[in-house]
């Protein structure tokens, strides 16, 4: 006989309702003394049974709480290593809970907002203001290729004859950058560097209006977690914050294809437009709805 389904299962009457600090806490220590291979048959109860179900019951409250508690809460336990038995229930959960939180926290634009959105004078939620700096990045990207003050030096060392000789440091180009994509965006809308997100983690840049902001991660093309760092970091650190309802911009900084790390799978891409198809390929088509890849391309313009 088959054990029986744990995500389903009851046991006894409906348990009351915790906060997420105490069901982290009691998963914390309960946990590691059972897992979710000790189910029972629906013939039989077993103590170690018992132990599994009601571990679940734990968890499946934490996920059905939309606050950021909760979130950062399932994420820790996502990493402890004595909960490793549980890591992909606890997982299951923490997608469930993320669509809650999202769901919770977002608002329908009032028409106020949606006239003073159209008029450009700023975004009236986040995915609003997603669409703006997408397309703010994108003439970001059209003034460095085509300028005639040749932008694309801002991001490179020269030496005494004005030839390029390395890219600055990750931090500068994120300056040059920020500097450049203020001066598009419309009033109320802040580009700022090192946004404080969940858990004490910051991105490289927040951009905000009102309540609600969306988290940018930026990546030298060279850098060594090119290929993670959008799960890892973007996806798996800044988008969780309830304020970004979800959206986040994973940007490359392309120099050129010389020192980018090998991708996991295939051959290595050898323009800006195969980088951002190859990480887009990256995320699910759930991700794809509120992640965005922007590869911008600062090589010298000949």
């Amino acid at each position: 006989m088959p054990p029986c389904d744990t995500e389903t299962r009851q046991l006894g009457p409906r348990q009351p309702l915790l906060g997420a600090d105490t069901l982290r806490v009691l998963i914390e220590l309960m946990g590691p003394s059972f897992g979710p291979d000790d189910m029972y048959s629906c013939f039989k109860v077993t103590t170690e049974a018992a132990g599994s179900e009601q571990i679940g019951q734990f968890i499946r409250q934490l996920g059905s709480l939309p606050g950021s508690d909760a979130a950062e809460a399932l994420v820790a336990l996502e990493s402890d290593s004595n909960l490793s038995r549980w890591h992909d229930f606890i997982a299951r959960n923490r997608e469930h809970q993320r669509t809650l939180q999202r769901e919770a926290t977002f608002a329908h634009p009032t028409p106020g907002q949606l006239q003073q959105s159209l008029s450009d004078a700023g975004p009236a939620n986040t995915a609003d203001l997603a669409a703006l700096l997408l397309e703010r990045l994108d003439t970001v990207a059209s003034d460095i290729r085509s300028s005639n003050a040749d932008l694309w030096r801002q991001y490179w060392n020269e030496d005494s004859h004005g030839r390029p000789e390395f890219p600055w440091h990750e931090d500068s180009c994120r300056d040059v950058l920020i500097d450049h994509l203020s001066s598009l965006l419309p009033r109320g809308v802040d580009a700022q560097p090192e946004g404080q997100y969940v858990g004490g983690k910051r991105s490289d840049i927040r951009v905000a209006c009102s309540s609600f902001n969306v988290p940018v991660e930026i990546k030298k093309v060279r850098h060594p977690d090119l290929w993670s760092a959008m799960q890892t970091q973007l996806i798996g650190k800044y988008t969780r914050d309830a304020a970004t309802a979800g959206f986040g911009i994973y940007l490359v900084l392309w120099f050129s294809d010389a020192d980018m790390p090998p991708p996991p799978t295939g051959l290595r891409p050898l323009t800006p437009d195969d980088l951002k198809a190859r990480l887009e390929e990256s995320i699910s088509d759930e991700e794809a709805r509120k992640i965005s890849v922007v590869v911008l391309d600062v090589s010298p313009v000949r």
